[in-house]
């Protein structure tokens, strides 16, 4: 194998497969790449068994061959090299030859007959959407998903297809770790329907929402079946285990009687939380929001002190006072933006429902800390 390519074009390439290497070492080749030179083209391949992404990449090929070499180690020394300048790759017997200038270096490989090969055939459920729309969904719901592993099918985000408030087809993505809730949908064209719903992974999400914004095309492709989803763009495709587990009734969790509404300037409202918070129990980290009529006042108090911020509403509501974790209502609050944010209140002991102004395809729940 022998082929010459762009210190830059490499060098992004393999950062874009590096999120997927699996670093444990358990099982040494997991920890290799696998590359690929073919008629013109390089093919690197990464894989954990759960995960699995393939890059292809037009170059000059001098030699078609394959080999799998250290990932982290061929990253960080393409990473080095200058960017501007071609580099030079070659197998020979089992040492990967990497010459660009004056620089020289040998890599060891493992056999490519060892390297895992995941199938991405028998997808039948093939659906396209707007990058920018499933980077969204998946912003708008990552936050929230579960680390407790003994609930493992709250560790990832829910999709299913459905109809939204004007009966007009949506995907809708869900993530909930109990405390807090999150929904987001989009519109879509196309006739295939997920109305079982799959749970994607969190490690799935994270590197899906990274290929995203590096990529250049405006669409994505996704096809999956019960176990397994694909994520397709013109050169790089992601694929991913689904979590196999059974994703709460969500519908149940969202308040459908909070007649207490709150609308607040979103961004007096985040920087408030954000001073007051400072002054909240170490632990608890909880904020109180005492309500009045037009006015809502922030309060948190510690041993060594307390604070307090007034903000203006721009409704009335009646007197009540709800406390909530301040981390996560400040993340939810800068989720959503809109130049207000609403709050919809029951009881200080009920959930909150949280939501853009007059806009339906993203909503937050939270629920209140009882001190």
């Amino acid at each position: 194998m022998k082929f010459i390519i762009n210190v830059a074009q490499l060098s992004k390439a393999l950062d874009n497969v590096q999120g997927v290497v699996d670093k444990r070492n358990i099982t040494p080749i997991l920890s290799n790449v696998r590359i690929s030179a073919d008629s013109n083209k390089l093919i690197i391949n990464a894989t954990d068994m759960d995960l699995d992404i393939v890059e292809m990449l037009n170059i000059e090929v001098i030699e078609n061959g394959s080999t799998t070499a250290p990932a982290v180690l061929l990253s960080e020394t393409i990473k080095r090299l200058p960017s501007d300048s071609n580099v030079e790759i070659s197998l020979v017997e089992d040492k990967l030859h990497i010459i660009c200038g004056k620089f020289k270096g040998t890599l060891s490989t493992l056999p490519v007959e060892d390297f895992p090969i995941i199938q991405t055939n028998d997808l039948p459920s093939t659906l396209k959407i707007k990058k920018e729309d499933f980077k969204q969904l998946m912003e708008n719901t990552k936050f929230a998903i579960s680390t407790d592993e003994t609930r493992y099918y709250l560790n990832g985000v829910y999709l299913h297809t459905t109809l939204n408030t004007n009966e007009s087809p949506v995907l809708r993505a869900v993530s909930t770790d109990g405390h807090r809730l999150a929904l987001s949908e989009c519109g879509f064209n196309s006739d295939v329907k997920i109305e079982e719903g799959i749970i994607i992974p969190k490690k799935a999400v994270e590197e899906i929402s990274k290929l995203i914004t590096k990529v250049s095309e405006e669409e994505l492709e996704i096809s999956c079946n019960a176990s397994r989803i694909c994520f397709k763009f013109a050169n790089i495709i992601l694929t991913s285990k689904l979590i196999d587990g059974n994703f709460p009734n969500y519908d149940r969790v969202i308040p459908k009687d909070n007649d207490k509404i709150l609308e607040v300037n979103r961004s007096a409202f985040i920087k408030a939380i954000d001073l007051v918070s400072m002054y909240s129990d170490d632990k608890l980290k909880f904020i109180k929001l005492n309500l009045d009529d037009n006015k809502m006042v922030l309060s948190a108090d510690k041993n060594v002190g307390d604070a307090n911020q007034e903000l203006e509403l721009a409704r009335s509501i009646a007197p009540m006072s709800i406390c909530f974790n301040a981390k996560y209502i400040k993340e939810i609050c800068e989720l959503i933006q809109t130049e207000n944010v609403l709050l919809q209140l029951q009881n200080e002991t009920s959930p909150a429902l949280v939501k853009k102004v007059g806009d339906t395809s993203e909503l937050f729940v939270i629920m209140p800390m009882r001190l």
